[in-house]
């Protein structure tokens, strides 16, 4: 779980800003959730995200973070950014504490309200 936790962090976007401890929390949150999808994905889709993963973890733990900008010109590189970027992205954005500082409900409640309007209609 080491390599998808580093990426997560990596990509997390850093506004709105959170404190520390809960952005450690997406991050594993996100960890996990990074890999679920690879598990999901056929073998010749995951087979290469798996292997660009190890490469953008070897590279990120010897040279920083700043490797991600020379990763994405990499062939499948763009993919692979995209890849973590979204899911990453996903997770931080679905987190309560992001959700209320950006004066959002959170999904709970959105869902309960989308199902409650569209049960009025059937």
């Amino acid at each position: 779980m080491e390599p998808y936790l580093t990426i997560a962090q990596a990509y997390m976007p850093e506004y709105p800003v959170v404190p520390t401890t809960e952005r450690q929390h997406i991050a594993a949150r996100a960890a996990g959730f990074i890999r679920g999808q690879l598990a999901l994905q056929p073998f010749y889709i995951a087979l290469p995200l798996r292997i660009l993963s190890i490469m953008l973890y070897v590279l990120m733990r010897l040279f920083g973070r700043g490797v991600l900008r020379l990763v994405a010109r990499m062939p499948g590189g763009d993919m692979v950014e995209r890849f973590y970027r979204s899911l990453v992205s996903l997770c931080f954005f679905e987190n309560a504490q992001v959700l209320a500082t950006l004066n959002q409900i959170d999904p709970e409640t959105r869902l309960s309200q989308f199902r409650a309007r569209f049960a009025d209609k059937a």
